[in-house]
């Protein structure tokens, strides 16, 4: 039952993340459909190092 409720919202928390940060959103859906919650950490950390790459080493982001 828990995965029936749990799994479609961490799916659809991970597309609009994944829109704002200007990644693409399906392999994010996807990825939240089959392992849900576990998801959510890979998918921060996968924004944190695209970030990282495009302001280079040095530079200070500070995200909302």
């Amino acid at each position: 039952m828990l995965w029936l409720l749990l799994h479609p919202l961490v799916s659809l928390w991970c597309f609009l993340k994944a829109k704002q940060a200007g990644l693409r959103g399906w392999p994010w859906v996807l990825l939240a459909l089959l392992t849900g919650p576990v998801s959510v950490p890979l998918f921060l950390n996968h924004r944190r190092m695209v970030y990282r790459k495009l302001g280079g080493r040095d530079a200070v982001c500070f995200l909302p």
